[in-house]
């Protein structure tokens, strides 16, 4: 199986117009057709938008974007909408998993969930929190 990366990067222009760019990318990518293939988009925070993760996941690609910790998901088993900066409090440290990169130690945790705004599709969502100096970055 091979499989493809669309990495959108579009520099200076305005936030609207860069959504509508990189939702173009994504529509002429996936009139393709390339068989046997699977394509994934990876887009960082800039990126993680509505409009962006609906035509990705649409057009059957594997979606790999980074969310700002405000963002509402709704994890299985729990029946609210919470910010990931919310859950990713409620962890506990047993649940993570670590490792450590040039010295710098990443504490993640995999969940299953809604992302608002994206039509109720289930999502797999990759937590992660990245410790340096016994501090927490987001």
């Amino acid at each position: 199986m091979i499989f493809h990366f669309l990495s959108i990067s579009i520099i200076k222009t305005q936030d609207n117009q860069k959504i509508n760019l990189a939702t173009g990318q994504i529509r002429k990518f996936r009139q393709l057709h390339l068989p046997d293939t699977t394509t994934g988009v990876v887009t960082d925070t800039g990126y993680g938008c509505k409009d962006i993760i609906k035509e990705s996941l649409n057009s059957g690609f594997e979606l790999a974007t980074m969310l700002k910790s405000n963002r509402k998901v709704k994890v299985q088993g729990i029946d609210t909408w919470l910010s990931i900066r919310d859950i990713s409090a409620k962890l506990e440290e047993h649940s993570l998993h670590h490792v450590t990169v040039d010295g710098v130690t990443y504490r993640f945790s995999q969940l299953q969930g809604t992302i608002h705004g994206i039509g109720g599709r289930a999502t797999k969502i990759l937590l992660t929190q990245q410790y340096s100096d016994e501090k927490k970055f987001w």
